[in-house]
């Protein structure tokens, strides 16, 4: 409760909330479609699909590691007095088998895209875009027509998520229930340059050079390992939008203190969003294809803490961030030269 929004109201048996994750609606600072569901001790979010169990909120929202979480856990459980063993949903294996990926798609669901989801793309330059090595699907769902994005793991469609572009429904992106993300543009690295650009959303990650997707504001362990598992000797480089969700993202990123880089592809002048509101405003479908010019966009987890403290006046903690606003400098001093300057 301590971690949750402040304008959390209880529900019956949930509480409700503007999600924490992907800072809800930006059209209405009213609606609300983050979900906490007591009994279930689950999350999820109406607006990005983020589904996860009352444990992984905490992690995400605390910063904490997961098995300090989990252990206390067991001490508040064993205090109760109860005889039976707490269960994890989330637990996950410490391996992931990169020698068994199933298929999880129907290849009867793939459609050619129609006439709507071409203009659609083309809208947004995905047509364009110079790393699309699979090809997209319009799936006919019961409400009507979504775009279908295949997520192929050893070259079978081992995941997928629909793009819901005509607006039927309350979520943009929809993903299966009850699986876990896998990555997608696993297959499409670049061996022989040392980086992965990891994105929330797939359409950005398809105009940068070795840009994977995991779905998620906060790739998960399991994403990870199974990333390091195929590439061992690449670095992994979080990427977040230029907005307070993406930056509040990337500071408990930051606070984490993983092995892991920071692409921030915007400066000071930038006032796009994402990679491809970006790539719009320009016009250049491949302003991020050089990895030359793509390793200046790199910082360490220290240069990101510096840049966010100097930029943003990011407070870091030891549990949590907060953006704090600037004070204006009242140097009567200053006040003068700056007159004359």
């Amino acid at each position: 409760m301590e971690y949750l929004p402040s304008d959390k109201v209880r529900i019956g048996d949930k509480l409700n909330f503007r999600c924490p994750l992907c800072g809800d609606s930006r059209k209405s600072i009213s609606k609300k479609r983050g979900f906490y569901y007591l009994k279930k001790a689950d999350f999820f979010c109406f607006n990005c699909g983020t589904s996860m169990t009352g444990i992984k909120l905490l992690q995400t929202l605390s910063g904490r590691d997961y098995n300090d979480i989990k252990r206390e856990y067991i001490q508040s459980f064993a205090k109760t007095g109860w005889h039976t063993k707490p269960v994890f949903p989330d637990e996950e294996p410490n391996t992931v088998d990169l020698m068994h990926i199933k298929p999880m798609l129907d290849p009867s669901w793939k459609k050619p895209l129609s006439e709507d989801a071409r203009k659609y793309l083309a809208g947004r330059m995905v047509d364009k875009a110079p790393f699309l090595k699979e090809d997209l699907f319009t799936y006919q769902g019961s409400k009507g027509e979504y775009i279908l994005i295949p997520w192929v793991v050893n070259g079978v469609d081992a995941y997928y998520q629909l793009n819901d572009y005509k607006k039927l429904g309350e979520l943009k992106y929809i993903f299966p229930k009850n699986s876990h993300k896998l990555v997608y543009g696993l297959d499409n690295i670049d061996l022989s340059w040392p980086y992965i650009i990891v994105f929330e959303g797939v359409y950005d990650s398809l105009f940068v050079k070795n840009a994977i997707a995991v779905g998620t504001k906060s790739i998960s362990d399991r994403q990870k390992r199974l990333i390091r598992k195929r590439y061992p000797n690449h670095r992994i480089c979080l990427s977040f939008d230029n907005d307070k969700p993406g930056l509040d993202s990337t500071a408990k990123a930051v606070e984490k203190n993983e092995d892991m880089m920071f692409f921030k592809w915007f400066d000071d002048n930038v006032s796009e969003k994402d990679i491809n509101e970006k790539v719009l405003k320009t016009g250049d479908a491949r302003m991020f294809s050089s990895p030359k010019n793509l390793e200046k966009m790199l910082m360490t987890p220290l240069q990101m803490k510096m840049w966010l403290i100097q930029k943003y006046a990011y407070k870091f903690g030891k549990s949590r961030t907060e953006k704090i606003p600037q004070k204006k400098r009242t140097d009567p001093l200053i006040s003068r030269r700056a007159l004359f300057e």
